[in-house]
């Protein structure tokens, strides 16, 4: 309880404090026998901070194979209470989320007995993964919480906040924008109270400046102004607020306003998801030099896909400015190559003006992620209204699909995988593409498209 305390005055920012208490603490050792000393010594490893500001590793094993909270626990098992609450300070802190992420498997396996404790476990262990970038494990542990958070009937799924914010990010940065949107509603919810609901109106103003829908917008916004003047957030809430009030200008056609609003931010160092959205809104602004300089701000980006994916392509776009061809392709495929095994859309689809041509050149260039991109560029093609030509409507919605696909060096085998039809069909769609277009081949039908404002 000594050293609980000392790590308390220590976050506090009272060091004479902690180490005081840290002093009598470990004066008081000296009676305990061998085994309880070793309990100790692990517990402290997961509670007491480095001197230095970093953090143990709680996944390095120790002599018996173990990981450190997994010891922790083993040994004594009371400690699974301590590692969910050490997980959920993690995540609130804004943290990558792989410490949480450890934590939280080990309070979950430690607490299998409670039912509850687990599911919650679950809960927040889909949440970390969801705020660490693992999109699929994520979805996964929020659909079990869920599950049986419902079989265990009473009040479990009124303690769910985490999983449906979980899946709210998830279906976020899969560009489900309406599935999204029901998530974040019912995590706020049922998070209202909680330090989850900021969160949770920080996403739910994300989605609704994707989707323009302004009478949704208006809502989100008096939610996000509401936990602001209610005092109802924690760490770095202020940062994530101007954040999204900027957001929130962008969408009503105001970037002027939205980078006054975020140059006190300057150019960087705040939470990753923060950084990720500063730097493109800097970018779009015309203020490239701040956005580079934000880009280099973000640390451990490797380890959250979706905001690797989306900073990648706002360097690709501050390349392609500056002519730099070579680094553009670099950056798009290291973007695409974070991107698939997560179905990380978003990003791409928020870029979808600026990116489509960059995407074809891509394909041309070369990808070992063809099938990807080809469906991005689809997904490009049937998205911008300015390109729907008299001719364009003369070509069925599949058929503008394979046409997209076409652009790519993919052969028709390939393509039929992708769109999961029979290559039979795929070689029908491209005969009826010629036809209608008056082309004798893939390479005649692409220029006639072109000319006439098809692609």
């Amino acid at each position: 309880m000594l050293m609980v305390g000392s790590v308390c005055r220590a976050i506090d920012g009272d060091v004479p404090a902690a180490a005081e208490l840290t002093r009598r603490a470990l004066a008081r050792t000296s009676v305990l026998d061998d085994a309880r000393r070793r309990k100790l010594d692990r517990c402290r490893a997961l509670f007491e901070p480095l001197p230095t500001g970093r953090r143990i590793d709680l996944r390095t094993p120790d002599a018996d194979g173990r990981s450190k909270a997994d010891a922790a626990t083993e040994d004594y098992p009371a400690t699974s209470s301590g590692l969910f609450l050490l997980a959920q300070a993690e995540f609130r802190l804004h943290r990558v989320g792989d410490q949480a992420a450890v934590l939280l498997q080990s309070s979950a396996g430690a607490s299998k007995h409670v039912g509850e404790m687990e599911v919650c476990a679950e809960a927040e262990l889909a949440l970390a993964f969801a705020a660490g970038g693992d999109l699929v494990a994520a979805e996964d542990h929020a659909t079990r919480a869920l599950e049986r958070a419902d079989a265990l009937g009473g009040g479990s799924q009124d303690q769910m906040a985490a999983a449906w914010l979980a899946r709210g990010i998830v279906f976020y940065w899969r560009d489900e924008l309406k599935g999204a949107r029901a998530h974040l509603a019912k995590a706020q919810r049922l998070g209202i109270t909680s330090s989850l609901g900021p969160l949770s109106a920080v996403y739910r103003v994300l989605v609704d400046c994707a989707t323009g829908d302004q009478a949704h917008l208006a809502e989100s916004t008096a939610a996000l102004e509401s936990f602001h003047d209610q005092g109802r957030y924690g760490v770095s809430w202020e940062a994530f607020y101007t954040i999204a009030r900027a957001k929130i200008a962008e969408a009503e056609g105001d970037l002027a306003g939205a980078l006054t609003m975020v140059r006190p931010l300057g150019t960087g160092g705040h939470a990753p998801l923060v950084d990720t959205l500063l730097a493109e809104l800097l970018r779009r602004g015309g203020e490239a030099g701040a956005a580079e300089l934000c880009t280099k701000a973000l640390i451990d980006r490797h380890r959250n896909r979706y905001l690797d994916t989306s900073m990648s392509l706002t360097e690709a776009l501050l390349a392609h400015k500056n002519g730099d061809d070579a680094r553009v392709h670099e950056r798009i495929e290291h973007a695409v190559h974070r991107a698939e095994p997560q179905t990380v859309l978003r990003s791409f689809t928020e870029r979808r003006e600026e990116l489509a041509e960059l995407l074809i050149q891509h394909a041309v260039w070369g990808t070992t992620h063809e099938s990807f991109v080809a469906a991005r560029m689809a997904r490009h093609t049937q998205g911008n209204p300015h390109l729907r030509t008299r001719s364009y409507w003369t070509l069925t919605d599949r058929e503008r699909e394979v046409l997209a696909y076409m652009r790519s060096v993919m052969t028709a085998a390939e393509i039929a995988e992708a769109l999961f039809i029979s290559v039979n069909t795929v070689k029908t769609h491209e005969r009826s593409i010629y036809r209608k277009l008056g082309a004798a081949g893939r390479r005649d039908a692409l220029k006639t498209a072109a000319e006439r404002g098809i692609v």
